[in-house]
């Protein structure tokens, strides 16, 4: 490998980011053990944490930290500098941990762990704690901050170590940049995101601060697009490309839709900046005008619209790879965008692999099972809605091992597959998506959650069909139904990643999705499935 670096300092520059990763992987871990907690409310934590002192300030410091794990752990030769230098990253210039850097400190921070944080942020929102109350921390949370707070002091004197080494050797920061590079080339996904959590900078998009090659999502051998410095005019300079590969104007107000879910809010004719214009060079080479509007449910033009299946050549240009071609201009191609048509085209096959186990798991449930009194056996509080949470308590009273990051996919999985009338409620699943959850898509339960208009309607439809029915569950379909929601949870959180690595893309979602379904319907507003 070439490097400026010499044999020693290279060593210890491995061994220094080796060590980070490490360590932040295993607080990661222990992060989302501690989110995972149900009664984990942060806030809550935060408050029970602090010393009287420290509460009028609203802020937590040190040696409150340290009073805490000295009254709960037997945690040995830890002193009070230790715990302040474990949270100097993220304390203010008085050494004062606010309520912001407590989050940071204790919340998941992988971007894969969003929904985590969403979830528990909402709890503590809801949480009735406030600044004046004192508060316990219970016994499952205590069990789970104490082993978190206690490997980040000790990775904290690690890492001081290491770093005193780098000094004594003379390593600088151009040499820790250089080798950066060249060293995360062979790193592993999660590797090279808790590197980046670590040094603060993991929350931004990877072609902020590395390289982006469309051929491979982290590829760091790709040059940075820059400025011609022919481009001296003011003109010029704002329609070149920033470093980050996005281009510095301002988008279009006629290009943002009013929803994402609405494909035919795009407008196709709008304009678009000059390295996004790959979709006009497949209009041009299939011959047809793309400013039609795009609309799932209008007919297909130039099909036979009776039929539901798509032709023999239709079926193999959809499943083919998209052509190439060169722009004139020497701008973005479509050979530079095809790898991002072809990952939404293998996430909609994966969908479909997905929804097939869910499907085969729904038919191994009992024909007999009763909606409402599931729904009741979920909703023990009667709050007229099912919960991520209340699932995920049914499923460790069965004994499921279930994560409840599955079970929260799941509910936003439900949620896209109800008609737009649908006010959603992050993490709240009423019995219509229930029973698009229970019920095969062949039966009548399935086909009246889709076609009713609202719940109330759906429950006078249902309550016709299940009448003189026994509402109890029995406990055979008591587990059928857990080993469904272990099946379709794990299902949704496959499909909810592959969803994620769309932001790792420089182009706009919503543009990539728009390019993919016109390529798909060669230029018809519509396309059969």
């Amino acid at each position: 490998m070439l490097s400026m670096l010499e044999y020693q300092q290279e060593a210890a520059l491995s061994a220094f980011t080796r060590a980070v990763v490490d360590s932040e992987e295993v607080a990661e871990a222990r992060r989302r053990s501690l989110a995972e907690a149900w009664d984990f409310v942060p806030f809550e934590a935060f408050t029970a944490l602090r010393s009287p002192s420290s509460a009028q300030k609203g802020c937590l410091t040190a040696t409150d930290i340290y009073d805490w794990l000295s009254q709960e752990s037997s945690f040995a030769v830890v002193t009070l500098d230790d715990v302040a230098a474990s949270i100097q990253a993220r304390t203010t210039a008085y050494g004062e941990l606010n309520y912001g850097g407590f989050l940071r400190m204790v919340l998941p921070s992988y971007a894969s762990d969003e929904w985590l944080q969403e979830t528990i942020l909402k709890r503590s929102h809801s949480s009735s704690a406030s600044d004046n109350q004192t508060s316990q921390v219970s016994f499952a949370v205590a069990s789970r901050l104490r082993p978190l707070f206690e490997h980040e002091i000790k990775s904290s004197k690690q890492l001081q170590a290491q770093r005193q080494i780098l000094q004594d050797l003379g390593v600088s920061a151009h040499m820790v940049a250089e080798y950066f590079l060249e060293s995360t080339r062979g790193m592993s996904h999660p590797e090279l995101e808790a590197l980046l959590v670590r040094g603060n900078i993991g929350h931004y998009h990877f072609p902020v601060f590395r390289p982006f090659d469309r051929s491979t999502v982290l590829s760091v051998r790709a040059p940075v697009p820059s400025v011609s410095v022919k481009a001296t005019n003011k003109d010029q300079v704002k329609g070149a490309l920033s470093p980050s590969g996005r281009s510095t104007r301002a988008p279009s107000v006629e290009t943002s839709p009013r929803s994402p879910r609405s494909p035919s809010l795009l407008d196709l004719n709008s304009p678009r900046r000059p390295a996004r214009s790959s979709f006009r060079d497949i209009s041009a080479r299939e011959g047809y005008n793309s400013s039609a509007s795009v609309s799932p449910r209008s007919p297909a033009l130039g099909r036979d619209s009776s039929s539901p299946w798509m032709s023999v050549t239709d079926s193999a240009r959809f499943l083919s790879q998209p052509l190439v071609r060169r722009t004139a201009t020497g701008e973005e191609s479509v050979e530079q965008r095809s790898p991002e048509i072809r990952s939404v085209l293998q996430l909609l096959k994966k969908q479909a692999v997905q929804d097939v186990r869910v499907e085969l798991a729904k038919g191994s449930m009992s024909m007999g099972i009763i909606l409402e009194g599931m729904f009741d056996e979920l909703d023990k509080t009667r709050k007229g809605f099912v919960t991520d949470s209340d699932m995920w308590s049914f499923l460790q009273e069965v004994g499921a091992t279930t994560s409840l990051r599955s079970i929260t996919a799941l509910v936003s999985e439900m949620q896209l597959r109800l008609a737009p009338d649908r006010i959603l409620a992050p993490g709240r699943m009423s019995m219509r998506e229930l029973c698009i959850l229970t019920f095969p898509a062949d039966s009548a339960e399935f086909e009246l959650a889709r076609a009713s208009y609202s719940d109330d309607d759906f429950l006078v439809k249902l309550q016709l069909c299940q009448q003189g029915r026994d509402h109890a569950v029995p406990q055979q379909v008591r587990y059928q139904f857990q080993h469904l929601l272990d099946v379709a949870g794990n299902s949704a959180e496959q499909l909810e990643s592959d969803r994620r690595q769309f932001n790792l893309f420089p182009c706009e979602a919503l543009t990539l999705l728009n390019e993919t379904f016109n390529f798909i319907a060669d230029g018809h507003s519509s396309f059969s499935m």
